[in-house]
């Protein structure tokens, strides 16, 4: 065995920046925004092949390497069918040069699929236990759950979806996951079950809640069960309901930054805006599409001061609002309800907004607004 002058650990930390662990969105625990719903394409198979490919080149250099780099193999696991969970599970139990389980290096375990196998598969739980400090958990199948029997304190962000052909016991084995997980940051809940937030509560480290709700019902039980909690980032996919605002009620005052995900041909009125908005005093960022939500003219009454940056995110491949509803959309960040904005960010990769017929217009009326148009990196936005 060649002779290493660096500790393992080092080693370990260069590996991992070789392979990229720390360098996608995949494996962040935090919020990100216009980070949508997480699928296996938004880490790309491009990318998840080249760094398994980098992990085979390293473990083949010399012996050494061989035993400080296994362990990358089992940092981003990838199941395709619960039929591989027995597959799964023994590769985790197996032993590594340093004489410990292989699942010790698991950080991310996602699951494309939310049903397959048999009745007796394996219970994901077991996985659990040989997973001792994973930090993200997506869609794991809920039929495949049993009994939590382990502690997750690493786990720190959880992807959880579930649909009407997997009703059976979901609400226990969600709310047991989050008992299980004291240091949850970031949830997103992906539901058919208008009920769902009526059977969990949040763990006090929660600092993101993603709502993919068609439907959402609550109760005065469901309100004050949320008034300890701290959430400062909440993303919507859903409409804005009486039920919604009920909801919000008791978390807005913790509220530092909404995002209203992409929702195309998408209105949400003066009064739908104003009793959501008017829960959340200490709102300091708005993030979504221009144009996708439309968002109507706020009440004069309303003050939302403490606000003091907007996000847009601009894709003209995915939406193209017209003239008039750009126009409209900017007019509404420069009135008397935003006194204290002060920066417009653009997430524009294809710098679009600035070839638009109405853009030396709106960037006159937000210099005259005293309000900066700036890019995601800073660069302020000029006119070709």
């Amino acid at each position: 065995m060649l002779s290493l002058p660096l500790p393992p650990e080092i080693w370990r930390i260069i590996f991992g920046f070789t392979v990229e662990i720390s360098g996608s969105i995949c494996y962040t625990t935090e919020y990100c925004p216009f980070q949508g719903v997480q699928e296996l394409a938004a880490c790309s198979e491009e990318h998840y092949a080249q760094r398994l490919k980098t992990c085979v080149l390293l473990v083949t250099v010399c012996k050494s390497w061989q035993i400080l780099a296994a362990g990358l193999f089992y940092h981003d696991i990838r199941l395709q069918s619960c039929r591989h969970l027995p597959d799964l599970f023994h590769g985790l139990r197996r032993i590594d040069g340093e004489g410990e389980c292989f699942g010790r290096y698991v950080r991310r375990l996602e699951f494309h699929t939310t049903s397959s196998g048999s009745p007796s598969c394996l219970p994901l739980s077991e996985i659990l236990q040989l997973c001792p400090r994973l930090e993200i958990l997506v869609r794991p199948c809920p039929e495949r759950w049993d009994r939590i029997s382990c502690s997750l304190p690493f786990l720190k962000r959880l992807e959880w979806t579930e649909t009407d052909s997997n009703r059976s016991d979901i609400p226990s084995r969600l709310s047991g996951i989050l008992k299980a997980a004291p240091n949850m940051r970031y949830l997103a809940l992906t539901s058919d079950r208008p009920d769902v937030l009526a059977e969990i509560s949040l763990a006090p480290a929660l600092q993101t809640l993603v709502l993919h709700q068609s439907e959402l019902a609550t109760s005065p039980a469901v309100s004050s069960a949320y008034i300890s909690s701290r959430i400062t980032t909440l993303v919507l996919h859903s409409v804005i309901s009486p039920a919604l605002v009920s909801f919000i009620t008791p978390l807005g005052r913790h509220l530092k930054v909404l995002e209203f995900a992409f929702a195309p041909h998408v209105a949400y009125s003066s009064s739908q805006m104003n009793k959501l908005l008017s829960h959340c005093p200490n709102i300091e960022e708005l993030v979504y599409h221009l144009g996708a939500p439309e968002i109507a003219s706020l009440p004069s009454h309303l003050q939302l001061p403490r606000i003091r940056q907007v996000r847009l995110r601009i894709d003209p491949e995915t939406w193209f609002p017209y003239k008039h509803v750009v126009l409209a959309q900017f007019q509404i960040l420069a009135g008397s309800p935003f006194p204290g904005l002060r920066t417009i960010f653009l997430h524009d990769t294809s710098r679009s907004f600035v070839r638009r017929s109405s853009a030396p217009k709106i960037l006159q009326l937000m210099k005259e607004r005293g309000l900066a148009v700036v890019y995601e990196n800073g660069c302020p936005v000029d006119l070709v």
